[in-house]
């Protein structure tokens, strides 16, 4: 499923400061490869459990509507902001949001038709259908623990970079019980 990310997150699950006292670094000096290995670390947390962290916008393209629920990626979901799809006249045109739910409770979350709605008929094209949501878990106070040790591990890289495989096993133990699969 084709995802463009549209607004990034505005903070880390982990601070420079989380980082350097878990790394027992009392100085600035090596700031800038601290914060290069924080966002690795998140990255590689974010890719392995198919999850947002932090809030931030995606949208989701797909070709066609189809059954009566969309599955998004991304989890934790949030809200979804908008519905468009291209008619068949070639036009964009935005879905109500009185026709369909949003199901923020399930992982992966999804949209779903209101009993008394359908699908739009789409124009016959790639991406025709975006769908525009927010996800993650919110602030990096709302990250659970698990995610930020994990992430704090693999930040270790820093002092202990011949024992990466050792270190990455480990995170990604803790990730683990995160991850979602598409």
């Amino acid at each position: 499923m084709p995802t463009k990310l549209i607004a990034a997150p505005l903070e880390h699950p982990v601070t420079l400061a989380e980082a350097r006292q878990h790394l027992r670094v009392t100085t600035t000096a090596e700031d800038a490869l601290i914060l290069a290995l924080i966002y690795a670390a998140v990255e590689h947390a974010e890719t392995f459990t198919s999850r947002a962290l932090i809030t931030q916008t995606w949208e989701l393209s797909i070709d066609t509507f189809s059954g009566s629920a969309i599955e998004l990626p991304k989890p934790k979901l949030q809200s979804v902001t908008s519905v468009k799809y291209i008619d068949l006249d070639g036009a964009t045109q935005t879905v109500p949001a009185a026709d369909y739910q949003v199901d923020a409770l399930t992982e992966p979350g999804r949209i779903k038709l209101v009993p008394t709605a359908s699908w739009p008929s789409v124009k016959e094209q790639l991406n025709a259908v975006t769908i525009r949501f927010v996800a993650g878990y919110g602030l990096a106070a709302a990250v659970p623990f698990q995610i930020k040790a994990a992430i704090l591990l693999l930040v270790q890289y820093h002092e202990q970079r011949d024992a990466m495989a050792k270190i990455l096993e480990a995170a990604e133990r803790l990730l683990w019980p995160y991850r979602m699969r598409f």
